[in-house]
């Protein structure tokens, strides 16, 4: 679920820098050098463009990152860190969470057996 808000987002700020870019009279620019125009997520279907940009977060989020999909620009970077920082915090929390609640199992247990 957190992949697939993630990638929207991303999805969303590719848009936004694509069209900024055009409008700056760089037209040639977000075809090549941004993760947008490298992978025609212009051409694409929106459920194409959904699935790529899920794909991408849950690599990113997992840590795994294939390296087949990458920011191609420094804005693109840029935001990514962002991103990195707020996954981080997130799995953080997950993680801290199903701690306590083995903790809690534990506790639970000990005291079931004395």
């Amino acid at each position: 679920m957190i992949s697939y808000f993630t990638g929207l987002f991303w999805l969303v700020f590719l848009e936004v820098n694509a069209q900024w870019l055009i409008d700056q009279g760089q037209k040639g620019r977000e075809a090549s050098a941004s993760f947008y125009g490298n992978y025609d997520l212009g051409k694409n279907t929106n459920s194409r463009n959904a699935i790529l940009v899920m794909y991408y977060a849950l690599t990113t989020f997992s840590s795994v990152g294939f390296g087949d999909y990458s920011p191609q620009s420094s804005d693109e970077r840029l935001f990514i860190v962002g991103v990195f920082l707020v996954q981080m915090i997130v799995f953080s929390a997950i993680v801290g969470q199903i701690g306590d609640h083995f903790t809690v199992w534990k506790e639970s247990q000990e005291e079931y057996d004395n």
